[in-house]
């Protein structure tokens, strides 16, 4: 199925380039992110969105194509007819094992949402492929022999998906063959720029909130303070340890504590909730509509932002929180590290429990100067996050990619740079694909010109 474009600003585009995620209504920020996007986008560039899903949002044909494909029978034809296939990777395998496949056979550039990715991977091959074999060999290649035993007792669930990926994340193999990537974490952009030879570039998370209504009475500055919690809530996102900190905290009569999103066990954590004897401190209310959330992060006093491991991904919840002038917590490692000190109030995890313990009665004690945290968290949202300036940054890296995947594209260049490698490199050369894949060919600059 194809829609066309409703409204274009120019009549020509230099640049068409074919984007690969998903789009609403599809639960994950990535869609929130690509829609809320593609309007400032669209004023430079003809973009196709690629989607599985039969159901989507017409909001976004307003601004793009949107074609559905089967990744079983993708045409390789239509791919060529743009400059640039763009990939939008996460951990999440049901929305994201597909592109990653595609990726491999075509190259383009990969967005990374998240850096560490053994949940995607551990998905793809232990629980949907039952590929053992493929998946311990990955684990050799990139982390040895030791990378390959503790593999082994992950496939027979004996460590955590967790463990695996603070310790072995497999970005790499996201990457493999990619024309270059962009991350949002400055951390994840030195990282990479240490270990690949593919251009890695770095641009700040941006988020469009224009859809979100505002038509909600403000917050009023008195107790019970509304502490709030909310995403795709894993076993990362420290839930127990908050219920611990709650539970002992001498002020916890005067805080109330709401959770939204989708639980990773929801018998678990009511069960926590009993145990703890927070039943009136605590609200579990599940996956809600954006405005309903909107309405609560109005109303809320405090949020909870904690992550531990990391997935090495920028925040769009950090960036909701901004939006809204909550002041938050964050757990003080990975992009969070980062953020100003006077935007969020940081956990070490050495002492998470007692920090936020810590930050609760300094809460109680003094709201108002958390309530200029939250102030200074939308100014430092306003400043660097703005759909606006990170299209423009994103054609930029658009352009310079595709004038360079045209140069390599040229028949003559290929010739050359084939001749050239197999002179000085005659032991390597039968090992580039020079002649049917432009990463090829810039592995081969690469080697000339190191």
């Amino acid at each position: 199925m194809q829609t066309q474009l409703r409204t274009k600003k120019n009549d020509s585009y230099n640049l068409k380039i074919n984007w690969f995620s998903p789009i609403p209504p599809a639960p994950t920020g990535i869609a929130d992110y690509t829609v809320r996007l593609m309007k400032e986008l669209s004023q430079f560039l003809e973009v196709t969105i690629w989607t599985e899903q039969q159901v989507y949002d017409l909001e976004i044909t307003h601004y793009a194509i949107v074609r559905t494909y089967d990744c079983s029978c993708f045409s390789c034809p239509e791919l060529h007819e743009a400059d640039l296939n763009i990939y939008h990777v996460g951990n999440n395998g049901s929305f994201h094992t597909n592109i990653w496949q595609l990726s491999q056979q075509f190259p383009g550039l990969v967005v990374l949402h998240d850096a560490r990715l053994h949940h995607l991977f551990g998905e793809i091959y232990r629980d949907k492929w039952h590929d053992q074999k493929a998946y311990l060999q990955l684990m050799s290649y990139y982390y040895g022999e030791t990378g390959k035993k503790l593999a082994e007792r992950f496939w027979d669930r004996q460590i955590s998906i967790e463990w695996m990926a603070e310790n072995f994340p497999l970005t790499e193999l996201a990457l493999a063959g990619s024309l270059g990537v962009v991350v949002h974490n400055p951390e994840v952009e030195q990282n990479l720029q240490q270990k690949l030879q593919i251009p890695v570039h770095y641009l700040p998370l941006c988020y469009n909130f224009t859809s979100v209504l505002r038509s909600v009475a403000p917050r009023t500055l008195e107790p019970p303070y509304k502490l709030i919690t909310f995403g795709h809530l894993g076993l990362n996102r420290r839930i127990d340890q908050i219920l611990k900190a709650l539970q002992t905290l001498p002020q916890k009569q005067d805080f109330h504590w709401d959770i939204y999103g989708t639980v990773w066990d929801k018998k678990y954590l009511q069960k926590q909730i009993c145990t703890s004897g927070l039943q009136n401190h605590v609200s579990v209310h599940g996956f809600v509509p954006d405005q309903v959330l909107h309405e609560a992060l109005s109303q809320a006093h405090l949020a909870i932002n904690l992550r531990y491991p990391s997935m090495g991904e920028a925040s769009l919840s950090q960036l909701w929180i901004w939006y809204h002038a909550l002041p938050s917590l964050v757990t003080d490692i990975s992009w969070y590290h980062h953020l100003p000190s006077d935007t969020v109030a940081k956990v070490r995890l050495e002492c998470e429990i007692q920090d936020i313990q810590a930050h609760l009665q300094n809460f109680h004690a003094h709201p108002d100067a958390f309530v200029e945290m939250g102030l200074r968290g939308k100014a430092l949202l306003e400043k660097q996050h703005l759909p606006s300036t990170y299209a423009k940054q994103l054609v930029q890296i658009i352009s310079t990619m595709t004038a360079s995947y045209q140069l390599s594209s040229n028949p003559l260049v290929k010739d050359y740079f084939a001749k050239r490698v197999s002179q000085e490199f005659p032991e390597i050369s039968e090992n580039l694909w020079l002649y049917s894949n432009a990463n090829g060919i810039n592995q081969a600059i690469r080697f000339i010109t190191s």
